[in-house]
C-alpha cells in the first residue's frame, strides 16, 4: 500500500509552498482557491480566495512575495 499524506503533514505543506513560489516566479502572480492555513501566531485561518504575487525591487529583482486573503476568519 502506498504511503498517504495528510493536509497537516509538514512535507506536504513545504511542497505546496514550493509549487506556489514556482508558479509566482513564472507568472508573476497566482490565484488560490478557498482553504485553511496557519497564521503567524499559530492559529488556523479559513479564507474564500487568496492572491499571491511577487514584489520587485528598484533593480527589478524579486524583493518578496505578497499575499492577500479575501473573506478570511480565524477558525
Amino acid at each position: 500500500m502506498p504511503p498517504t499524506c495528510t493536509a497537516d503533514s509538514a512535507s506536504v505543506q513545504a511542497l505546496n509552498m514550493q509549487c506556489l513560489c514556482f508558479a509566482v516566479y513564472l507568472q508573476g502572480h497566482v490565484y488560490l482557491p478557498s482553504g485553511v492555513c496557519m497564521s503567524g501566531m499559530g492559529r488556523h485561518v479559513s479564507f474564500d480566495q487568496a492572491v499571491a504575487w511577487k514584489v520587485l525591487g528598484e533593480d527589478s529583482s524579486v524583493h518578496c512575495l505578497a499575499l492577500c486573503f479575501v473573506n478570511w476568519s480565524f477558525v
